[in-house]
């Protein structure tokens, strides 16, 4: 799938956005992939565009996420965030995010298709709870607090996991 075939909208992070006032319920677990060796980073304006409109309808973190994806066709490719360096599917992205000028998370898709994040002070990447499944990330949003990640899931669409406050993220549910 090409990422302009599925580039957030507006409308998109609305939805996103509304997903931290109901809450998650449900999760994302299609059948894993495999695929195996390096790629190279290269940055996406599309989606950074996306994430812009986020910013401007006041439910996006702090600053503009960066997304980093790997070449499609390169299959598995390696990243570092905060000195930890994972293993990100093919044709993946890495959101980059500043939930406030002091709490920054970084969220990717392993080959295995689980979803993983990392922050300052982690230790390394970490699997995001509740065994959810993507194919690529999609976008942040916050609301006080709340914060919420979405990822995409092909033939599936946005899925997303919302920390009420605590640090705790809970299920996957559709956006």
């Amino acid at each position: 799938m090409h990422k302009h075939t599925r580039m957030l909208s507006v409308l998109a992070a609305s939805v996103l956005a509304a997903g931290l006032s109901v809450g998650a319920t449900a999760q994302a677990a299609p059948a894993p992939s495999t695929a195996k060796a390096t790629g190279t980073a290269t940055s996406d304006g599309g989606e950074l565009a996306a994430k812009r409109a986020l910013i401007a309808t006041g439910s996006a973190p702090d600053s503009v996420s960066v997304v980093t994806l790997g070449g499609v066709g390169a299959a598995d490719w390696r990243a570092t965030r905060y000195g930890y360096t994972g293993t990100f599917r093919d044709g993946s992205s890495i959101l980059d995010v500043a939930w406030t000028s002091s709490r920054l998370e970084s969220f990717g898709i392993a080959p295995g298709r689980t979803i993983w994040h990392a922050w300052p002070g982690s230790g390394g990447w970490k699997q995001m709870p509740h065994n959810g499944r993507a194919d690529d990330v999609g976008a942040a949003a916050k609301d006080g607090a709340r914060r919420a990640v979405s990822v995409w899931v092909n033939n599936s669409g946005y899925w997303c996991s919302v920390d009420p406050g605590n640090g705790r993220w809970g299920a996957w549910s559709r956006c």
